[in-house]
């Protein structure tokens, strides 16, 4: 099982991708070909972030790759799994992961210095991001799973920022949501009703010029235009289909009142295209399937708990109770999928589901959010 995740720097930019990869993972051609898709489906002027583990793939590719490699390794591992010597002969710069206060013993050893939010909540690493920092290394702030945990990194002026903490919402601060968010979540549940149709939908575009100009883009698009090219939003909406529609409403949407990195819009994007596959296959609303992942990043695009957002809309109940409580069939099929999205492999037992294979699944959902985001 194979994933990738971005890693920001302090302006929340993606300058880099960490691959994740399972502890278990045996590398054969059929890794080998994921693992090239995963590079192919990643910006060629990022560096990627690759265990050590990984290293006999990487030289067993016949492809060069443009992006520039730096192999990350566990403190732990030294001389324990790799030795020193092994090590230090590598071809590639090294990232070492610290999580305790013992591992600091090995900060000279690397060019990337990672420090786990584990190691940052057991030790003041003030002097520890200095000192390197004055070596001319770069420190990551590895694994941060809060938002506040970004700006007390910020603060020390750590270079990288990597973990699930932008899928955190921020702290309450008793703040109103803002009109347009507001304005957002109506839309949301106008395009649930049962009673939603072309013209409601037609009517909600033309109140909204960006929206419009979006869509008409989209539907003008080579997925959609067949070589033929429309100027009106009704003609935009016969092209594109109500279920089509919906969708591309709700995503615009999202991505025009977001703030955050466009990477937390394109792991929405990946939960809802596996949702939808897998749903088909456990028998369960495909469409529901595709809102529920969508919708799974809501709260941190609006800064709300997901409760408190669901409670201002009416959605299905199956689709409520996969977001709320992560209850019901569909639940449970969400919380899969963003496990794997997440790279959170202890929530996963078993690398299939319903007879299909998540590590393709999610390699075909890389190249769907290429195809979307050009779009």
């Amino acid at each position: 099982m194979l994933v990738k995740r971005p890693i920001y720097n302090q302006q929340l930019k993606c300058v880099a991708f960490e691959i994740l990869s399972h502890e278990h993972l045996k590398p054969n051609e059929e890794v080998t070909n994921r693992f090239c898709d995963l590079i192919k489906n990643s910006d060629t002027q990022l560096p990627l972030f690759i265990p050590f583990a990984l290293k006999p793939l990487l030289e067993g590719i016949e492809d060069p790759i443009e992006n520039p490699i730096i192999l990350k390794i566990q403190a732990e591992e030294i001389e324990s799994i790799y030795s020193l010597n092994e090590l230090q002969e590598s071809l590639f710069s090294i990232a070492l992961l610290i999580n305790t206060p013992q591992q600091l013993a090995w900060l000279n050893f690397a060019e990337y210095i990672a420090l786990t939010e584990q190691l940052m909540n057991a030790a003041d690493v003030t002097k520890v991001v200095n000192f390197t920092k004055a070596k001319n290394r770069k420190v990551i702030a590895y694994n941060l799973d809060q938002p506040i945990s970004f700006d007390k990194c910020k603060a020390m002026t750590i270079d990288y920022y990597c973990g699930d903490f932008l899928f955190k919402p921020l702290e309450n601060d008793g703040m109103d949501i803002a009109a347009n968010k507001l304005n957002m979540l109506h839309l949301i549940q106008t395009l649930q009703g049962e009673n939603c149709d072309f013209y409601k939908i037609s009517a909600i575009i033309q109140t909204d010029p960006l929206l419009s100009f979006q869509l008409l883009k989209v539907a003008n698009s080579v997925a959609f235009s067949g070589g033929q090219s429309i100027q009106s939003i009704e003609q935009a909406v016969a092209r594109l289909g109500i279920v089509n529609l919906k969708n591309w409403i709700l995503l615009l949407s999202m991505k025009n009142i977001s703030d955050k990195p466009v990477e937390i819009l394109e792991s929405g994007l990946i939960r809802a295209f596996m949702a939808e596959r897998l749903a088909k296959a456990a028998n369960i609303s495909s469409q529901s399937a595709y809102t529920a992942g969508l919708l799974s990043i809501l709260d941190c695009l609006l800064n709300k708990p997901m409760p408190e957002l669901i409670k201002q809309i009416t959605l299905a109940a199956e689709i409520k109770e996969a977001l709320m409580n992560n209850s019901g069939p569909l639940g449970e099929l969400l919380s899969l999928v963003i496990a794997y999205e997440e790279g959170h492999w202890e929530d996963i037992t078993d690398p299939y589901f319903k007879g299909q294979d998540l590590s393709q699944l999610y390699i075909e959902s890389l190249a769907f959010v290429t195809k979307t985001m050009q779009n």
